[in-house]
């Protein structure tokens, strides 16, 4: 049996097409595949088919629908507790077919080019058309899937441009350029082809045309990318880098001159801030993690503005109780997320994508957000020690206001939280799709809303192109971030607080490409200097990384990134660094520590003075033992002592680095 999602929904038996009904029954045939191995609850289902308007008849006509498809299916939907199972190997549903091939590609180095493209092609040759043909419903799984099937048509044309296929791909590259007019990669890669042919004027043309296109249409100048290779078309250079090289800012010389030395220095150090390493809690019973962390953020835990009042004239504080005491009781600090009124208040909005009666919507009348806000930060004063004033704010999933309307109500939330509980930090609703220039338009915007003037930091979705890519990636997004802000007069701290929302769906790493990339996400935050991170999440089993399921033993992953905290006690930031920034291999980076008593910050029980922590975005690097080291600490604990004549292997997996007390280190070296 076979299953078609990636076009018209079909189920196959040998090659033949089965009967399996209209659109209900493809919409829960549709659901079941795409959530393969895992029990789909009925109310899930409902959800999909009447995306959050059911009729009262809705749970009998799902099992309508159920049994419809079990005629041509038979025993492959098994049904299980309060939902059904579809019973299929991986490769027998496209999409899971398509994003195994696309992981395999992945995995290729870069002397497999030629077998990466020729698996990402055989992956987008599984669309037959626009995804979920057929079903009803499922809006948001179908625009999910067409930026996925987009940035992994990306991905093979870039592999093919490296192999030398300029030639064959520029007819298509102007196809995809005039349909995705705004979708600066496309317009990268064409730029490329045609330098390479060595046609610069309409290489020029084609940087011309989109530019003037996001100025007119967004009010944005072009990425970092275009940017970049404009530069050097124009220099007359000759492209054999990456598209996505280092950036270059529009204002910068032609010729960019190489300044050694680490990208950032800090004199005097500075310490990680002690609230960090966070995690979003995705459980409802109240329990903390297993395992080291130092902040936790309350959302997918049923503790929305809906579950708390339910009702006008009804507060259940019930849940939300249990999980302050036991961060209490854990001592760690609570970001609560607010939002997501129930029906009562917002009775005409679009439903959330939860269970319960949560509208993506702002109250009708804003006197409501004040009486919630208010309660809320009355009962729990001295308690919650950060309220984040929405979620994913520019996701149609979770917020249909305008933006001065959330500027509003951020305005007089953040009025009530200042008189009721000076302490407590404002965090500002959170963004997401910034890598996309139109989600970066839309944070622009709402920045101009004033969105953002009250708050004492700002709150992002940051995270990598792609769920495998190295999380480092994440830098490069900070800095895009940082711009959009700066050039609406904004300076604030960057609290991450989480993902995009397909991350349900991305392919799950391996143990050890987990455990890698769980520590280097929050070194990438040290990196690029957020004030805290918040891991998503702690206690789901959904997501492909997961720490520590609820009711589950910590994972690989969380034991590194709880190593990884305790190599920070007692030490502070001193510098950061990457490949020629610092005179190191391309695919290494540094992130340099001094202890707090070699620091001036008083004393401590390390017996290091310096020392760094090392690693690679991609495969090894083998470098000189340089003068003073004295060993290499990994995260399963194990220390080598490291021979000033050898050299050093560094890995995907960061290692700590120590110097002989009392060495003197030169910050760049």
């Amino acid at each position: 049996m076979e299953y078609h999602l990636l076009g018209p929904v079909e189920a196959r038996h040998q090659g033949d097409a089965l009967r399996i009904g209209g659109p209900r029954q493809r919409t829960v045939l549709a659901t079941l595949a795409l959530n393969l191995g895992q029990v789909v609850p009925v109310r899930s289902l409902v959800e999909a088919v009447w995306d959050g308007a059911p009729p009262a008849t809705a749970h009998r006509q799902i099992l309508t629908a159920v049994s419809g498809l079990r005629r041509s299916l038979g025993t492959a939907i098994e049904t299980r507790h309060a939902g059904y199972l579809l019973h299929a190997r991986p490769d027998d549903v496209d999409v899971h077919r398509f994003e195994r091939l696309v992981a395999e590609a992945r995995r290729l180095d870069e002397g497999s080019r030629h077998a990466a493209a020729a698996r990402l092609r055989e992956a987008l040759a599984l669309w037959r058309g626009p995804a979920l043909g057929g079903v009803r419903g499922m809006a948001a799984e179908v625009a999910r899937l067409e930026e996925r099937r987009l940035s992994v048509l990306e991905l093979c044309l870039e592999a093919e441009l490296a192999t030398g296929a300029h030639a064959d791909r520029v007819a298509e590259l102007f196809t995809l350029v005039r349909a995705h007019p705004l979708r600066e990669r496309f317009r990268a890669l064409l730029m490329k082809a045609l330098h390479q042919l060595g046609r610069q004027a309409e290489a020029l043309e084609v940087y011309r045309s989109g530019r003037t296109q996001l100025v007119e249409e967004l009010g944005i100048e072009p990425g970092q990318e275009l940017v970049r290779l404009h530069a050097m078309i124009l220099a007359g250079g000759d492209e054999r880098m990456p598209v996505a090289a280092e950036p270059l800012r529009a204002s910068d010389r032609v010729t960019e001159q190489q300044v050694p030395g680490p990208a950032w220095y800090r004199d005097p150090p500075v310490s990680v801030p002690p609230a960090f390493f966070g995690v979003t809690l995705n459980s409802t019973r109240g329990e903390m993690p297993g395992f080291r962390v130092s902040a936790v953020r309350l959302w997918d835990c049923a503790c929305r503005w809906s579950n708390i009042q339910p009702r006008k004239d009804v507060f259940d504080w019930q849940r939300l109780d249990r999980f302050v005491a036991g961060a209490q009781s854990a001592k760690l600090p609570v970001l609560y997320t607010m939002g997501m009124p129930a029906g009562w208040a917002s009775p005409d909005a679009r439903r959330a994508p939860y269970t319960n009666d949560s509208r993506a919507a702002p109250p009708r009348d804003l006197a409501d957000w004040d009486a919630y806000v208010h309660a809320t930060v009355t009962r729990y004063r001295g308690r919650i020690e950060a309220y984040e004033l929405w979620d994913y704010a520019n996701s149609p999933m979770s917020y249909n206001g305008s933006a001065d309307t959330l500027a509003e109500m951020v305005r007089r939330a953040a009025r009530i939280i200042r008189s009721v509980d000076p302490a407590a930090f404002i965090v500002s609703p959170s963004f997401g799709d910034l890598w996309e220039p139109s989600g970066r338009e839309q944070l622009h915007r709402y920045a101009l809303a004033g969105t953002f003037e009250p708050c004492d930091a700002v709150a992002v979705k940051l995270h990598q192109r792609d769920t495998l890519d190295p999380p480092e990636q994440m830098i490069e997004l900070t800095d895009l971030i940082n711009r959009t802000l700066h050039k609406a007069g904004v300076q604030r701290a960057l609290w991450a607080t989480g993902l995009s929302h397909d991350i349900v769906h991305a392919p799950r790493p391996d143990q050890a490409t987990a455990g890698a990339h769980a520590v280097r996400h929050f070194l990438a935050g040290i990196y690029a200097r957020c004030a805290r991170m918040y891991f998503y999440n702690w206690g789901g089993r959904k997501i492909p990384l997961v720490l520590q399921a609820d009711g589950g033993p910590p994972t690989q992953a969380a034991r590194f990134v709880e190593r990884l905290q305790h190599w920070l006690d007692g030490a502070c930031v001193r510098s950061g660094s990457h490949g020629s920034d610092d005179n190191l291999p391309p695919n290494v980076w540094q992130i340099r520590l001094v202890s707090s008593s070699a620091s001036g910050r008083g004393p401590t029980d390390r017996s290091w003075d310096e020392a760094m922590i090392r690693w690679t975005d991609i495969g090894e690097a083998t470098m000189p033992v340089e003068p003073g080291m004295a060993r290499i600490e990994h995260l399963d604990g194990t220390v080598e002592v490291l021979d000033p004549a050898g050299p050093m292997v560094i890995t995907e997996l960061p290692a700590l680095v120590h110097y002989h007390p009392g060495s003197e280190v030169s910050a760049g070296s």
